[in-house]
């Protein structure tokens, strides 16, 4: 529900408290957002944080990355794994082998994105 009424402000759900309570991670705060959501659960069992990048932005880097892999290879660059921090850290989890500085530039360089949106 938070992905497709929220758009714009959701990041993520997490589960904890053994299953009996759930995170929704917000770019910004929204009363609005907060009221809908809340009420799928009973009093505390649902509480809201903020996080960096929404879910569509860290999909959409995802699939920047994944269309990246043979341009980065051909660089020198060898991903081993990457996925969206949909876990409400908000960003893009990228591992890569030997990683080095100049192989970080390469790699900010062909996502022309700034490191606050990945984590290597």
């Amino acid at each position: 529900m938070g992905s497709a009424h929220f758009a714009a402000i959701f990041g993520a759900t997490e589960v904890t408290g053994g299953g009996n309570h759930v995170v929704v991670y917000l770019t910004s705060l929204s009363k609005t957002a907060e009221e809908l959501l809340g009420s799928l659960g009973a009093p505390g069992e649902v509480s809201f944080k903020l996080t960096s990048h929404t879910e569509d932005q860290l999909l959409s880097l995802q699939a920047e990355v994944t269309a990246s892999t043979q341009e980065l290879r051909a660089e020198g660059v060898q991903l081993v794994t990457w996925f969206p921090g949909v876990n409400g850290d908000g960003l893009e989890h990228i591992g890569v082998y030997d990683l080095s500085r100049s192989k970080a530039q390469l790699l900010m360089l062909a996502l022309a994105r700034e490191t606050s949106c990945f984590r290597t």
